[in-house]
């Protein structure tokens, strides 16, 4: 037996797609991993944000092979340069069904290739001090910079707005950041590499954290 459904909501002039993907893991609990998709008008977007897709596709490819206990959930949002629509529709549409309690993380990975290093914005305050201690020494070539979450520029604010630890990646200074030399030329695959390798340190020490979280 097969259940279908269809959510979404009617905005004039755009049409888009959340695209989710879940790997099972044997134990409660689900971690977010996210990047958006789309791009602003007259840039190529290697950097932002081909790169944080790509991220999250090498991201999934290895949890296969080397899986978490949690759930991974891995989204790739539409509309997030129209004032990232499709994760706040993603969040409303769920918290209105009350499925959001197994949701103890998110991460974004919005930029990973164009600088020259790794910036960590992370929330709340045990997380952070937790991240710390795990980002030491993670990347040897690239510094690995920690910064508090700030004013929601990226997906996982929704998040945030209703109580969830989130985690943001993104490479500085990103020089050409909306721009049309956002190109894959000016974008380093050995810092995308790097990034990943954060990243994935991340992940694990979400899925071996104890969490009380319970957004509802």
């Amino acid at each position: 037996h097969v259940t279908m459904s269809s959510r979404g909501r009617y905005v004039a002039g755009l049409d888009s797609e959340n695209i989710i993907a879940d790997l099972p893991g044997t134990e409660p609990g689900v971690i977010v991993v996210s990047a958006h998709y789309d791009s602003v008008e007259d840039t190529p977007g290697a950097g932002d944000n081909a790169s944080g897709v790509a991220g999250c596709l090498a991201l999934a490819e290895h949890f296969v092979q080397h899986p978490t206990s949690k759930t991974l959930r891995f989204v790739c949002w539409g509309a997030h340069e129209c004032g990232l629509l499709g994760s706040q529709y993603h969040l409303q549409e769920r918290a209105q069904r009350r499925a959001l309690h197994d949701v103890e993380a998110a991460i974004a990975l919005d930029i990973l290739s164009d600088g020259d290093r790794i910036g960590v914005w992370s929330g709340g305050v045990e997380l952070t001090a937790e991240l710390a201690s795990v980002l030491t020494s993670v990347s040897e070539r690239f510094p690995v910079e920690q910064y508090p979450r700030g004013r929601g520029e990226t997906d996982t604010w929704s998040f945030a707005e209703r109580g969830i630890d989130t985690v943001m990646v993104l490479t500085l200074p990103y020089a050409h950041f909306h721009l049309p030399t956002d190109t894959i030329e000016n974008n380093d695959p050995h810092l995308f590499r790097a990034s990943l390798t954060v990243t994935e340190h991340i992940i694990r020490h979400l899925d071996r954290r104890q969490t009380s979280t319970d957004p509802g």
